[in-house]
């Protein structure tokens, strides 16, 4: 099996910033500019991992809400399929069955 890299999307592209950044000479003004233009991207990147964080947490939850929903019904259908299976009933194909809205 071959390992493919990770496709390259909008946030690979170096921005104006980051090139500008790259170009500048040297000298203990560029190392402040350096330093302010690294702390603005560390605090938007944390920015963004704690809404991606958060996001998940929300799937999460939903995806255990889904869960729980499902168990429910698998749990009241068995039940349907004792009640049904007890009064003698024979099952009913799907051509057979009557839904009601």
């Amino acid at each position: 099996m071959s390992k493919k890299p990770p496709l390259k999307g909008m946030r690979d592209v170096p921005s104006m910033r980051t090139v500008i950044g790259r170009s500048r000479p040297s000298g203990e003004q560029a190392i402040y500019v350096d330093l302010h233009r690294l702390v603005t991207e560390k605090a938007r990147l944390e920015g963004e991992l704690a809404m991606w964080q958060a996001n998940v947490q929300r799937i999460q939850g939903r995806l255990a809400d889904i869960e729980a929903q499902m168990q429910q019904l698998d749990e009241i259908a068995a039940r349907e399929r004792e009640k049904r299976n007890n009064t003698g009933e024979e099952e009913h194909s799907l051509d057979e069955m009557t839904l009601t809205y």
